[in-house]
């Protein structure tokens, strides 16, 4: 059976350090700024039906970046409660997304994006399975399949790892 839902879970790329800035207001560093076209490359074959955003700056940066390298950007939505949120906070994001959507970009911080990667793939291929266990770098991205019809069934160990992307990996 094909997956019904897919699920990309993207840590930002890699932003400046505060040096005096409020957390949320960081940019990305320039490491960030290139990785952001790795990130995309790696993404070129995907559509997302949907993007869910934290609004703090490296994040929003990192998706505008990657969207604008995307044959067919996503329409975007800014979800606060992504800022700093744990796996469950995200999970629960995830589970709200109104029916519609097949496909969905979740761009968020660690450590809960890696969290939830972690909490959401029951299997996948044992090297990417071992990936995952070894954290999420700035802009790696797991993508997650699920045999399901709504994000509301999306539990954990339901999904299976499809890809795991680490721009500093290539």
């Amino acid at each position: 059976m094909s997956a019904a839902l897919t699920l990309c879970l993207l840590r930002h790329a890699k932003a400046e350090p505060a040096d005096g800035r409020r957390d949320f207001d960081r940019p990305l560093a320039a490491r960030g700024r290139e990785d952001c076209a790795r990130i995309a490359a790696a993404l070129a074959g995907a559509r997302f039906d949907l993007a869910l955003v934290s609004p703090a700056a490296r994040t929003k940066e990192t998706f505008e970046r990657v969207a604008a390298l995307l044959a067919s950007p996503p329409p975007v939505r800014l979800v606060r409660a992504l800022y700093d949120a744990s796996a469950g906070m995200i999970a629960d994001e995830i589970r709200a997304i109104e029916p519609g959507p097949r496909a969905a970009l979740v761009v968020g911080h660690n450590p809960g994006v890696w969290a939830l990667a972690r909490m959401l793939a029951g299997a996948g291929m044992p090297g990417e399975m071992r990936g995952l266990e070894a954290g999420f770098r700035p802009g790696e991205f797991a993508s997650i399949a699920f045999d399901a019809d709504d994000w509301a069934d999306v539990e954990p160990g339901a999904g299976r790892l499809l890809a795991l992307f680490d721009p500093a990996g290539e």
